[in-house]
């Protein structure tokens, strides 16, 4: 009996699995172009995440497009932009499918499209069908894969829960060939405060692992920490011989083989699509280093790839740092928040391991050491512990690598003081263009306590950091104490020149002439930022600029929802209807905004990210470089393709409003190709024999026009 029952148990283990094995899949593959991918889900996408995955079309259009459940289609938008062509399932789980770049929709569906563009008169349309209107069953075709909108030719596919978050199709069963892991190409461990160290300095200190073959990494010298350290990672995935560089899934860091950090890419929200810049290292991708994932929870980040919702989950503390050990800590403290998401360690040495793996659980590893630096690394404020020769020694002129750094003394002092703005704090170095020695450097805080800025011995330089509170503003005045070559003893003053924006707090910061203004809104932050503000010389080569060039910091920490910049331009300006706020980088204008206020002569934009902004005139008319059929044609088809190509260099033409392509006389729901600059339309209907006539009108955002027209006939 007791053989008979297993022999029955072991038979519905079997017959279990191959009607779990035998059964349809919840979804349908949405797609007969392939199963293999260009994107996946939360990769980066300028600033925001990817909301879907991308399924390679092989550079073609024309693949048919599948409803992969019962449901309806509740939304259906066309747009020369983003997703072009998309339609919006909802289906019978309540959840909701996007087909975004479609070349086409079923006859229904065009039909009903094209009859609301008609009723609209415009080719852009955004609908919302009755869930009646058109239902849909599993493998039911809704369309064709394209490339409409932004992009080379694929498909977006894009699953949402019932509240529109969208989430990994991965987890909703979807399987694609990879048994390749993925490629760790860069680390990154950075200080987080003022108290804090990496290799003797607070930079974040960027490292490159060596290959051992099979994916595992490492990195080969034991780093120097003390403090607060966060870790980064720079990693992308494969699969099989696909070129494209996908996003990792699951990201974690342990430190002795203790989790220290997890993120899981498997949902999030739009609303908190642009915390994008928080989960990866906005700095080092504004510096020109690419993408890192952030091994920590960093302050305004409310996304869900993360067990811990503590602020600085994944943060290291090293305590009893010789900082720490200092009298500096009871000092800043009132001044500094201290999380408690951070991981408290003990000094001594540590093994890190840094895990990155894809979906299918491919996965790559690099492993290294820190251990906290010893209290001799740093300047002991006592005379007596240096001696002249010594110090002799430390001084330097600026090193070559320091020039692009802000140089907070105008004069020409002994001892020159180099900032960099973080964060949390202001990097100090110190250059003696004559030797001396005995250097201290001292400040006040807001709690009214003065502060002597621990110093570290480095080639030719001193470096410290003044750390950065909510309740300080600026200028900051601090005093440099030295003995200069002769013994004599000098008093040298500096200044940090910023201002407070707190993260919660409505503010305006205005630049000294008083022509520029920084406004933030409650919501404006994720963080607290301290704002300067610079003017920047005029280059020959940029025409019609318009007063001052603004350079506006902090460039490379993340802001919320933005801030306003109003510019104020002079009264006697010529052409004040053409003139607009630019960004500049690398000496290329990028229109910004055009809101005028003729009465106060001021302009106004709502700007993402700080940087370099000015004032500029638009005076040229867009450029028409061909409109088709051309001028005088002989047609043999009744239903000739119009085309026109246009651009403008500066202002740029933005709104279906401004591009305008009539045929007789008429209007026509004409396509925009904003890639290729090419606006094209084709008759439904047959044109009659005879004479035609085809016309061009486009207006840029500073009111500049240019028209062409081309008669034609029909054979």
């Amino acid at each position: 009996m007791k053989y008979v029952l297993t022999i029955i148990f072991y038979f519905l283990i079997i017959t279990h699995g191959i009607t779990q094995e035998s059964e349809e899949p919840q979804y349908l593959w949405p797609t007969d172009a392939s199963h293999a991918l260009t994107s996946s889900f939360a990769e980066s996408r300028s600033g925001r995440f990817h909301a879907g995955i991308d399924i390679k079309t092989w550079g073609q259009t024309g693949y048919k497009v599948y409803a992969i459940r019962d449901g309806h289609i509740s939304r259906i938008r066309v747009s020369p932009f983003g997703y072009g062509r998309a339609i919006y399932l909802t289906l019978d789980t309540g959840e909701h499918v996007v087909y975004g770049h479609l070349k086409s929709f079923t006859p229904e569906i065009t039909d009903y499209v094209k009859s609301q563009q008609q009723k609209q008169n415009r080719f852009a349309v955004n609908l919302y069908p009755k869930s009646s209107q058109f239902p849909v069953k599993k493998g039911e075709l809704v369309g064709y894969t394209g490339q409409s909108g932004v992009g080379f030719p694929h498909l977006h596919f894009e699953m949402r829960d019932p509240s529109h978050r969208p989430v990994n199709p991965h987890t909703r069963g979807y399987r694609v060939d990879d048994d390749l892991a993925p490629f760790i190409t860069k680390l990154q461990i950075m200080p987080m405060d003022a108290l804090s160290t990496v290799n003797r300095d607070v930079r974040p200190l960027i490292l490159w692992p060596v290959s051992l073959g099979n994916h595992r990494y490492r990195i080969d010298k034991t780093v120097q920490v003390s403090g607060r350290v966060s870790f980064g990672v720079s990693a992308y995935d494969q699969m099989g011989d696909i070129p494209n560089k996908f996003g990792t899934y699951l990201n974690e860091l342990y430190v002795d083989d203790k989790l220290i950090f997890r993120a899981r890419y498997d949902k999030f929200s739009y609303s908190q699509n642009n915390h994008f810049k928080l989960d990866r290292d906005h700095r080092q991708l504004v510096n020109g280093n690419g993408y890192f994932y952030n091994l920590f929870r960093d302050y305004g980040n409310q996304l869900y790839f993360y067990p811990k919702r503590d602020v600085y989950y994944g943060v290291l503390d090293f305590n009893q740092s010789p900082f720490l050990n200092r009298n500096a800590e009871h000092i800043l403290k009132p001044v500094l928040d201290l999380p408690a998401g951070v991981a408290p360690l003990p000094s001594g040495e540590h093994e890190y391991r840094i895990t990155v793996s894809d979906f299918w659980g491919n996965t790559a590893v690099v492993t290294g050491k820190v251990n906290v630096t010893n209290g001799d690394l740093y300047v002991d404020y006592n005379p007596a512990s240096m001696s002249l020769d010594s110090m002799i020694a430390e001084t330097a002129l600026i090193e070559d690598h320091e020039i692009n750094a802000t140089a907070d003394n105008s004069n020409s002092s002994p001892v020159e003081m180099v900032t960099e703005y973080y964060d949390r704090y202001v990097r100090l170095a110190f250059f003696a263009t004559i030797p001396i020695y005995n250097l201290k450097v001292t400040g006040w805080l807001p709690t009214g306590k003065q502060y002597a800025v621990p110093l570290i011995r480095k080639k030719g330089r001193f470096v410290g950091a003044w750390p950065l509170s909510s309740q300080e503003e600026g200028p900051v005045p601090l005093r440099l104490f030295y003995r200069d070559q002769n013994g004599e003893d000098v008093i040298q003053n500096a200044w940090l020149d910023f201002t407070t924006v707190p993260k919660d707090a409505a503010k305006s910061v205005t630049t000294k002439d008083g022509m520029c203004r920084l406004s933030f809104s409650s919501g404006s932050l994720f963080k607290d930022y301290y704002v300067r503000t610079q003017f920047k010389e005029r280059d020959p080569d940029i025409d019609g600029l318009v007063g001052r060039v603004y350079e506006l910091f902090p460039r490379d920490v993340p802001m919320d929802k933005g801030a306003t910049l109003t510019i104020e331009y002079p009264e006697q300006a010529p052409n004040t209807g053409k003139l607009a706020i630019y960004s500049m980088w690398r000496n290329k204008l990028r229109f910004a905004g055009s809101k005028h206020n003729y009465e106060h002569n001021t302009l106004t934009a709502h700007v993402g990210s700080l940087g370099t902004f000015c004032v500029a005139q638009d005076t040229t008319s867009p450029v028409i470089m061909a409109l088709s059929p051309s001028d005088g044609a002989q047609v043999s088809t009744t239903r000739p393709q119009l085309r026109a190509v246009f651009k403008d260099e500066r202002a740029g033409i933005a709104g279906e409003s401004n591009r305008v392509l009539k045929l007789d006389g008429k209007k026509v729901i004409a396509e925009y190709d904003p890639e290729k600059l090419l606006l094209f339309y084709k008759p439904d209907n047959p044109l009659s024999p005879g004479k035609h006539r085809v016309e061009i009108h486009v207006t840029d955002r500073c009111n500049n026009t240019a028209s062409r027209t081309h008669t034609f006939w029909i054979n």
